[in-house]
This record gives C-alpha cells, structure tokens and sequence, in this order.
C-alpha cells in the first residue's frame, strides 16, 4: 500500500490525501510544439490523432508515444490513423499525465471525487437511525 505524504502540522487539511501535480509544460515532445495554439486546440476537442500526429511530426516516434501512455505502438498507430478514437475518460487521463499534459487541457478533472456520495445532498444519507 502506497503511503501518502502528510501535510505541515497545523494544516487545517491534516491527513488529506495530496492532489496530484502536473508538470508546468508537458514532459513528451518538444516545447514548441506545445506552445501552439493548434496544439492546445486540438486538446481541447479531445482530437488524440491530431497531438499524436503533431508530435510525431516534431520527431517523437510511435513507440515513445506508446511507452509514455501505456498504449501499444499498434494503438497509437491506429489513433494516429483515426481508425481509432479515444473516447473513455480514463483513457484520456492516461493520455495526458503520460505526456505530462495538465489534464485541464483536455478538458479533464485534475482529481476525481472520492466520496461516493458524490452528486447527492450530504443531509439525504441515511445514517440508520
């Protein structure tokens, strides 16, 4: 079991699990190329292809695509192709932090809800009593 970090005694958020940070600027491909306004569009619209195939063309190859985000090299080829779309959150989220992109750019959550009442008034559950 993996141990979290505590944070500095007299933090009100004592014991609270650590959100997880993203890099400034993501860590896969060169810093231009992240820095064009097509590139942030095209995460945006959630378009995998076209970041893959943008990075590629700055030199990232398909199998370091692969090993950053745990996909095989046929996967990306396929995406890269658009013979597959990417359209699971989860995928999506291990796209992102394996290029080391802030999932924000995608449109993502940076953490997910841990309380499984998640949606639903606090005051509604039953307590048994």
């Amino acid at each position: 079991m993996e141990k979290l970090p505590t944070n500095p005694p007299g933090d009100r958020t004592q014991g609270a699990a650590p959100e997880p940070t993203a890099p400034s600027t993501p860590t896969v491909g060169p810093r231009e190329v992240w820095a064009t306004d097509e590139m942030r569009q095209a995460c945006a619209r959630r378009d995998v292809a076209e970041v893959y195939q943008r990075l590629n063309a700055a030199g990232v190859s398909q199998r370091r695509l692969a090993a950053a985000t745990g996909q095989s090299q046929s996967e990306v080829s396929e995406i890269m192709r658009r013979r597959r779309v990417v359209g699971d959150v989860g995928v999506l989220q291990r796209i992102a932090d394996g290029l080391g992109v802030p999932r924000g750019w995608w449109g993502l959550a940076h953490t997910l809800p841990t309380d499984d009442r998640c949606g639903r008034d606090a005051g509604a559950a039953s307590d048994g009593a």
